[in-house]
């Protein structure tokens, strides 16, 4: 995998290492988060659901990714049967959180009562 180093280093202090760091981190992530919001925004993605709500779910899915990378890349090349499974898993929490996605409903899109 290109710059396991990285992925390894960033899923480590992001909840570790120096404030600045974390905070550095953190940043990165919103930025990337708003980016994939941007991204689903402009193909239609969710079209009702408010850019917020939006930058929600991204944040969910980016989190996901977040604490399913040290898992993929700390796994032995040899363990194909693993990796297939803990695939499969990550792949059935993104589908959880996008099948949320299509039937939340924003605080300000409920119906009041």
């Amino acid at each position: 995998v290109q710059n396991r180093l990285l992925f390894l280093f960033i899923c480590s202090e992001r909840s570790g290492g120096s404030r600045i760091l974390r905070m550095a981190i953190r940043n990165d992530v919103t930025h990337f988060t708003n980016e994939m919001a941007l991204d689903l925004r402009r193909l239609g993605v969710y079209k009702e659901m408010p850019t917020t709500s939006l930058q929600l779910v991204c944040g969910l899915i980016v989190t996901t990714m977040l604490a399913a990378a040290p898992e993929i890349l700390d796994l032995p090349p040899d363990q194909a049967i693993l990796a297939a499974e803990m695939t499969e898993n990550f792949v059935q929490q993104l589908q959880i959180v996008l099948l949320g996605a299509a039937i939340w409903k924003d605080k300000s899109q409920r119906p009041l009562g």
